[in-house]
């Protein structure tokens, strides 16, 4: 009988087995009541939501649940294009607020497919999230940024190492700024002003109004990646493209930590990004590079300038 294993034995299993988004933690409450009581407290340890219905419905369960039994350690975000739905975009924002709310103290690895327009008192800035240490999302589209009066960023994000921009890279500062830890970061879909920004801190020269510092000292590794569409629409007043650029980052990074992956050719927010991104979080969960991978590496010294 299942009740004849101590429930501590039964505990570890059901946490090493509720990796995969929710679907294993589903099914093992349905073997039995024990069971359904002996998985709650680790049924959410990990959590892969698509479209605004499942989002919605998400947060009433979340609710709903004692905290104890509210536990999130990995969390996968992502809207439902081109679904059917009955949730607005309104309230799907409004469940994601909640939902991160509930969850932020235990949250570690956190991925958010689903855009962002404004910072509000409900952004991920806003949020205080003391454990989290991996964090992907799109960067804020509008230019300017427009804060809302209501919105109070957090001073710190302490534990987060590994951060990494979908699109709008520009925005990326109001993270790195905050994260006295970081060690990695990839800028996807990155366009060519904001890399001058890179080559100052990468040559030590101090930006106006920075404090703190837009980039931590603790810096290890910067993969960045263009989208050729993009890139090649883009050119400042001096006429270099962005792919100059990059070999001048080379140039005066002394200390290897540019990696220059192969450019995005699809889009950035474009279908095939869901996959990809699922794959990279399950990666990760499971202690693989994900999106740290630089099997894609471009040596920048045997590319055409366009």
């Amino acid at each position: 009988m299942a009740e004849d294993c101590p429930t501590e034995v039964w505990s570890r299993i059901f946490t090493l087995a509720c990796t995969d988004g929710g679907f294993m933690g589903c099914t093992l409450s349905r073997v039995s009541r024990y069971f359904r009581e002996v998985v709650s407290p680790t049924q959410l340890r990990s959590v892969a939501l698509k479209g605004g219905d499942k989002i919605v419905h998400f947060a009433d369960v979340l609710s709903a649940r004692p905290p104890e039994h509210r536990r999130v350690q990995y969390l996968f975000l992502a809207g439902g294009e081109g679904e059917p739905a009955t949730a607005s975009n309104a309230s799907m924002y409004e469940a994601v607020a909640l939902i991160l709310s509930l969850v932020s103290q235990d949250l570690e690895t956190l991925t958010s497919l689903l855009p962002q327009r404004s910072v509000d008192r409900n952004s991920i800035l806003c949020t205080e999230f003391p454990s989290l240490v991996e964090l992907t999302v799109h960067g804020y589209f509008l230019t300017p940024l427009k804060i809302e009066s209501d919105a109070r960023m957090q001073e710190s994000f302490p534990s987060l190492r590994y951060l990494h921009i979908l699109s709008s890279c520009h925005s990326a500062v109001l993270y790195t700024a905050r994260a006295p830890a970081l060690t990695h970061l990839r800028l996807s879909a990155v366009l060519g002003p904001f890399l001058w920004v890179l080559r100052d801190f990468l040559l030590e020269i101090p930006r106006e109004n920075s404090k703190p510092p837009l980039f931590p000292t603790t810096l290890k590794k910067i993969l960045l990646q263009r989208d050729v569409a993009s890139s090649r629409m883009w050119t400042d007043g001096s006429g270099p493209r962005s792919s100059a650029i990059m070999q001048e980052l080379l140039r005066v990074d002394k200390e290897n930590k540019i990696v220059v992956l192969d450019d995005i050719r699809r889009g950035s927010i474009a279908p095939g990004v869901y996959g990809e991104g699922r794959k990279h979080w399950k990666e990760r969960i499971s202690g693989g590079e994900g999106c740290w991978a630089e099997d894609t590496r471009v040596m920048m010294d045997t590319r055409m300038i366009l």
